[in-house]
């Protein structure tokens, strides 16, 4: 697994259908938008530690898109649902 991101938002490239993800966030954010399809949009408060873990959904090939900040100070990154290790 890779990360991707910058120092406001990291997170792996791709996720297990399924499982969990950390997703890793700068000092002034407070909530973290994930969007697992069309209309679809789930908001998650960052705790102190500014790891926020995220439950993936069960389907394989989809993509997930998380996305910290408003405006020009949006920031997102694209994580692919991968199928789990048999």
């Amino acid at each position: 697994m890779t990360v991707q991101g910058g120092e406001e938002l990291k997170g792996p490239s791709t996720a297990p259908a399924g499982g969990t993800i950390e997703i890793q966030v700068g000092p002034n954010e407070t909530t973290v938008w994930v969007s697992s399809g069309v209309g679809d949009l789930t908001g998650y408060t960052v705790p102190p530690s500014k790891k926020v873990t995220i439950p993936v959904p069960p389907t394989p090939g989809e993509p997930l898109l998380v996305t910290v900040g408003r405006g020009l100070d949006k920031r997102s990154i694209i994580i692919t649902i991968v199928a789990p290790s048999p």
